[in-house]
């Protein structure tokens, strides 16, 4: 499989499967670039850690009928944003959360936590990943 191949798979896996997000960390002030995806197929799993390493959780094991599961995580923002460099033209229904967490990592140093007026402006950030993230149908909005 060569380079460009392995890179449209990965953007199919996160664009199928995958979640993409930040996640708060300390006291809300901060938030971490993380792309996970979990799946009952383990080979998704395993290609993923073995290709971008990251963090391959433990198998969970549901009540029947569920399938056993496995999650793989890869947080830290610099690994975050050279990971969703190389996917990014792949993909097709996660763009807009890559942009967003992609911007952020750009954004912000690890040195910019103690700052009310960066606090808020990565609350922006936040916000938004929030709402493309939300499940179900959107609100109806009206003027």
């Amino acid at each position: 499989m060569t380079e460009k191949e392995k890179y449209a798979y990965t953007a199919g896996l996160i664009d199928g499967e995958g979640y993409i997000s930040l996640l708060p960390v300390w006291k809300g002030h901060g938030y971490c670039a993380v792309v996970k995806v979990s799946s009952v197929d383990p080979f998704m799993t395993t290609f993923l850690y073995e290709n971008y390493g990251g963090n391959l959780g433990r198998l969970r094991i549901h009540k029947p009928p569920q399938r056993p599961s496995r999650q793989w995580t890869l947080r830290n923002g610099r690994r975050v944003h050279e990971f969703l460099t190389n996917i990014y033209p792949y993909l097709q229904v996660k763009k807009a959360q890559a942009d967003v967490v992609m911007e952020y990592v750009e954004s912000f140093s690890q040195n910019s936590l103690r700052n009310e007026t960066v606090w808020a402006q990565k609350r922006v950030f936040y916000d938004k990943i929030r709402k493309l993230n939300r499940r179900g149908m959107a609100p109806a909005e009206t003027e």
